[in-house]
């Protein structure tokens, strides 16, 4: 289950703005849809949060 993923997603439309989630899911090619269906896997994880402080110049938190 993607549980961790959505939970990234989540963050992102709490702390910032719709551009912000659209950008997260061109530059992961990872939307917020598909990732509702992929695998909680390290490599997954890591590629979301890489570009959420790429695109926010802030580091999330870990979930």
């Amino acid at each position: 289950m993607a549980e961790k993923l959505l939970e990234y997603y989540q963050y992102v439309e709490n702390q910032y703005d719709i551009e912000t989630k659209q950008e997260l899911g061109w530059a992961t090619s990872l939307p917020r849809h598909r990732a509702s269906f992929e695998a909680d896997s390290d490599e997954n994880i890591e590629k979301l949060r890489t570009a959420i402080e790429r695109i926010t110049g802030e580091e999330p938190p870990e979930f």
